[in-house]
């Protein structure tokens, strides 16, 4: 197999192409004669446009680096679950800056994001994201911006989605655990499965606004002033009603935790809620991952996917002010 080209590197990269195809058509047996200009130029176009390989993994084991790639407009998948639905990724904030983040890809909503808000590495060679057994976020003018401070073998991403730093190389190793994981970290964001708990909190993306569990309630706080308590001051409290389950003092702190049935519910040491708050969905299916999300407003809000948006399904708070 040759072509007849009139430059050595349009010749070698013309010539892979061409290799290439010719593996996957046997009945290819003449050589090919490449003369067209336009043509030419156009397979070296292509060629040359698609850049080094950026190939997206299922897992990231000792040695990784990733480094933000000017190409990306506005995320950049670096590992992914095995549902293609959700990647971990660079996450492009105000075009010069990134955070990393668990992204929904056919939205590119982020559904978690590492470290405080407010924690924005640069877009640019500088920051890499490495795996040495921590997962890290480093810049070598900046330093250390955010690791999971663990020992492990690889990095996973589920189709929860959360992201796992285990212990143990073989995914089909049944002695596997898991040093860290990114549902004990919430950001803003909620997702089926995941238990939120009394040692957690949800913060809205301006800082604003936070959701925390009391011993039977969901409360709402706000900074109202600057440089205030970083506690906040309770705004909305929603209580358990207690209708199928009880939650008795001394016996644990109670969990709230999306269900694929359409409704947050509240649990202590048991699986029957003790409290839900339904969804306009409640008891329907719906096409797809469902969330809760504390937003700039200060409201909590639910949504599930329909396949082409997030639609909204849940208010805590019905009625805002004006």
């Amino acid at each position: 197999l040759y072509i007849h080209v009139s430059t050595t590197l349009t010749c070698f990269h013309l010539t892979f192409i061409f290799s290439l195809l010719s593996l996957n058509n046997t009945k290819m047996k003449t050589p090919i004669h490449v003369t067209n200009p336009l043509l030419l130029f156009l397979l070296v176009a292509a060629f040359l446009s698609a850049g080094p390989s950026t190939a997206v993994t299922q897992q990231l084991l000792q040695g990784f680096v990733a480094t933000p790639d000017p190409r990306a407009k506005d995320f950049q998948p670096i590992l992914t679950d095995s549902t293609g639905n959700f990647s971990l990724s660079f996450l492009r904030v105000n075009q010069h800056q990134l955070v990393l983040a668990i992204v929904h890809v056919p939205s590119g909503v982020p559904l978690w994001q590492a470290g405080r808000v407010g924690l924005l590495a640069r877009w640019g060679k500088p920051t890499q994201l490495i795996f040495n057994g921590s997962l890290v976020i480093t810049d070598a003018r900046s330093g250390l911006f955010w690791s999971t401070e663990t020992d492990g073998d690889r990095v996973v991403l589920t189709s929860e989605p959360n992201l796992q730093v285990l212990k143990g190389r073989d995914a089909r190793n049944s002695l596997s655990s898991i040093l860290w994981q990114s549902f004990d970290f919430p950001s803003d964001t909620l997702v089926e499965s995941q238990n939120f708990t009394s040692a957690m909190r949800l913060v809205s993306s301006n800082g604003l606004y936070t959701m925390r569990l009391g011993p039977d309630f969901i409360g709402l706080y706000a900074k109202f002033k600057p440089g205030g308590s970083n506690e906040g001051q309770i705004y909305y409290k929603h209580g358990a009603l207690e209708a199928k389950a009880q939650i008795i003092e001394g016996h644990g702190p109670i969990l709230v935790r999306i269900s694929s049935d359409g409704f947050l519910g509240m649990y202590q040491n048991s699986s029957v809620p003790a409290d839900i708050q339904t969804f306009n969905s409640y008891q329907r299916p719906v096409p797809g991952p469902r969330r809760v999300q504390i937003e700039s407003d200060g409201n909590l809000r639910g949504y599930y996917w329909s396949g082409s948006s997030w639609a909204l399904d849940y208010q805590l708070i019905a009625e805002t002010c004006d």
